[in-house]
């Protein structure tokens, strides 16, 4: 019997891709839950989605480009199915068409030559942002160019000052509002300051310096936008009477901001009146706000507050740091609304992507909640740190699937740890999985003392059937032996935890294998702090025996010296 293993942050299965030497073609698997086909199963999840449009395929019908924050991963869909459908296609062709980026992504036509451009953070210069501009090649293929600028840090968008240039402030942790704020045909920037309460408006002066909408070219035009302030320690809002003072700060009024914590950005015309109003996401909030501009155009002033937004409908709560994006969804040419958390520690995992259709129109929209598990109803996600194995857990032949988990977030912080089992209903050559049991083997009931379950198959007892080793976050072991025998449906004994009083550091992710060729099963253990632990079997045939200690011979905790990067130390 074949065992795989594998480890991602999420279920990444039977992407196209190229190694060297090496070629891989796509295979489309079937999976079922809830007696359901699922349109993107392999997708790999979605945690902290960022959503804008795009045309990926030039077929005159937008697309979502979602750019998670949860690993920094672009997901392209391909919108399919009538006017007015939610379908869409995984379209991971066009993953590499996109520039590397980090925390945060949106994508906005800022010179109007219909291929939307890139606005994300730096990846280089902590709390600045860059800009790509988007272009399509001779053969109509899909590119994007950084643009660079002749004074300052190039690479960066930044305003002058008295001594210079310096950056257009973004902290990693927020979403800033990239729109035409002013009319005037260009592309502004709102983002909170690091040290205020405040909005700084960064406007974009190409229009006025007839330097056309194909440049960037901005200054800060007012450091209170709008006349709100937000308070630093929770989701509280002071607005302004007068249109031309900014509201007082919560410690101490007018410009002495304060430190600022955590906010999402979202610009649109809401109310249909010709200015742009604010929907605001705040780091320690469930809800969102949405901020009336009863101003101008040229001369914000918030003047009335919307404390859960949207109003018109069930109104957001989703634990936490939301963030709103406007968007067509169902390609009826009107922009409709999804929420998400913005935060990838602290926000939901389940049921956590809001979609709201338009109703109204683009202009003035109204918003009417459709479902609160947009896309991911289509996809296997079981939150970050997933782990899934192959074995035949039935007996038929065929390799079924079993993956642990990292905990799905629920709402009030609680985790649910698990572990998921999909059989194998297909055949050798043509697989079809389905969701069979969504608390395999109750390891639910350990998930309120440890979780991040990573399982693994072997004989470790010798007797010919494959046995269930797991490993968790705390680094220790969880042993059911299985007592069905060769190539039978698998049966298990209670788990066994502390298996041996082995501790492998944090995240353990076990294997079992005759690692020394002495004929006796062995253990490899990889864990969080990038250690490799082997653990020798010092037993005899049938009867399994380890020392607990990995750095004491014949054990160590430096197998094949192998040093890993620890890019995602949560695995």
């Amino acid at each position: 019997m074949k065992i795989f293993n594998f480890t991602f942050p999420f279920i990444l299965f039977c992407l196209p891709m190229a190694l060297a030497g090496q070629n891989f073609d796509k295979i489309d698997i079937p999976v079922y839950q809830n007696n359901k086909q699922l349109l993107l199963p392999f997708t790999g999840g979605l945690k902290a989605g960022q959503f804008s449009n795009i045309d990926l395929n030039q077929d005159g019908i937008k697309d979502l480009f979602v750019f998670d924050r949860n690993g920094d991963q672009v997901l392209p869909f391909i919108k399919i199915g009538l006017p007015g459908s939610l379908e869409y296609r995984f379209a991971p062709e066009y993953i590499s068409v996109f520039p590397e980026m980090r925390n945060w992504a949106l994508l906005v036509d800022f010179n109007q030559d219909g291929v939307e451009d890139i606005f994300c953070s730096s990846g280089v210069y902590p709390g600045s942002m860059e800009a790509w501009k988007g272009n399509r090649d001779s053969n109509g293929r899909l590119t994007f160019k950084r643009l660079t600028f002749n004074y300052g840090i190039p690479e960066i968008l930044q305003f002058p000052i008295s001594n210079g240039y310096t950056q257009i402030y973004v902290s990693s942790i927020d979403l800033p509002a990239v729109a035409d704020a002013d009319g005037d045909g260009d592309m502004d920037i709102i983002s909170f300051e690091a040290d205020g309460s405040f909005a700084s408006f960064y406007k974009n002066v190409s229009v006025e310096e007839n330097l056309g909408i194909d440049s960037l070219k901005y200054v800060r035009a007012d450091i209170c936008w709008g006349k709100f302030a937000e308070n630093q320690f929770n989701e509280d809002i002071n607005l302004s009477s007068d249109a031309f003072s900014c509201a007082s700060g919560f410690t101490g009024g007018g410009n002495s901001g304060v430190r600022h914590s955590g906010s999402s950005l979202t610009l649109f015309d809401s109310d249909g009146d010709g200015d742009m109003d604010l929907v605001i996401g705040d780091l320690a909030s469930s809800k969102l706000k949405r901020l009336f501009n009863g101003g101008t155009k040229q001369t914000a002033h918030m003047t009335s507050l919307e404390t859960n937004f949207p109003a018109e409908d069930i109104a957001v709560d989703l634990d936490v740091f939301l963030a709103a994006y406007y968007v067509d969804v169902d390609g009826d040419n009107k922009r409709d609304l999804i929420v998400t958390p913005n935060d990838i520690n602290s926000g939901e995992s389940e049921n956590h992507v809001w979609l709201y259709k338009n109703t109204g129109s683009d202009a003035a929209p109204t918003f009417k909640f459709i479902k609160d598990n947009f896309l991911i109803d289509e996809m296997l996600f079981f939150n970050g740190g997933s782990h899934p194995v192959f074995a035949d857990i039935n007996g038929d032949g065929l390799q079924d699937m079993v993956v642990g988990t990292n905990g799905i977030l629920q709402k009030g912080g609680s985790k649910k740890y698990r572990m998921i089992l999909l059989l194998n209903n297909g055949t050798e050559t043509a697989p079809l999985y389905v969701v069979e049991d969504e608390d395999y083997l109750s390891f639910s009931q350990y998930g309120e003392f440890t979780g991040r379950f990573a399982p693994t198959f072997g004989d470790i007892d010798d007797d010919g059937d494959e046995d269930l080793m797991v490993g968790d976050a705390r680094g220790l072991l969880y042993l059911a032996i299985n007592n069905a025998g060769k190539d039978k449906p698998m049966t298990f004994e209670p788990p066994v935890y502390l298996y041996a009083d082995i501790s492998a550091g944090q995240n353990a992710k076990p294997q079992i294998m005759d690692l020394d060729d002495d004929g006796l099963k062995d253990l490899l253990i990889g864990e969080k702090n990038n250690q490799l632990n082997f653990f020798k079997n010092i037993g005899t045939t049938g009867m399994p025996k380890f020392s607990p200690e990995p750095s004491i011979f014949p054990n160590t905790d430096q197998a094949g010296k192998i040093f890993t990067s620890n890019d995602f130390p949560t695995q």
